[in-house]
């Protein structure tokens, strides 16, 4: 564990205050989004710093009203199978 601990923060604790998954917490670290090291025990810690920064990019990049995927219908499915 770093010698830091004060300002590192475990995965469940970056969860919870991103509220978000586990794996979405680990595949931002494994993509270089979410900077985090490793202990022995290979636990990831997360700097308290980093996750701030991580939530503020989130919300800046976040685009009202293109939330999800808006632009399917409900037959979109059948109409293809349709053509077909």
């Amino acid at each position: 564990m770093p010698s830091h601990r004060g300002e590192s923060l475990s995965l469940p604790e970056v969860c919870r205050i991103l509220r978000v998954g586990y794996f979405t917490v680990y595949g931002a670290i494994l993509s270089g989004r979410l900077p985090a090291v490793q202990d022995r025990r290979r636990r990831y810690w997360v700097r308290r710093e980093d996750v701030e920064r991580f939530l503020q990019t989130k919300k800046k990049n976040a685009q009202p009203g293109k939330a999800g995927r808006t632009n399917n219908t409900a037959d979109d499915g059948r109409r293809r199978r349709a053509e077909a």
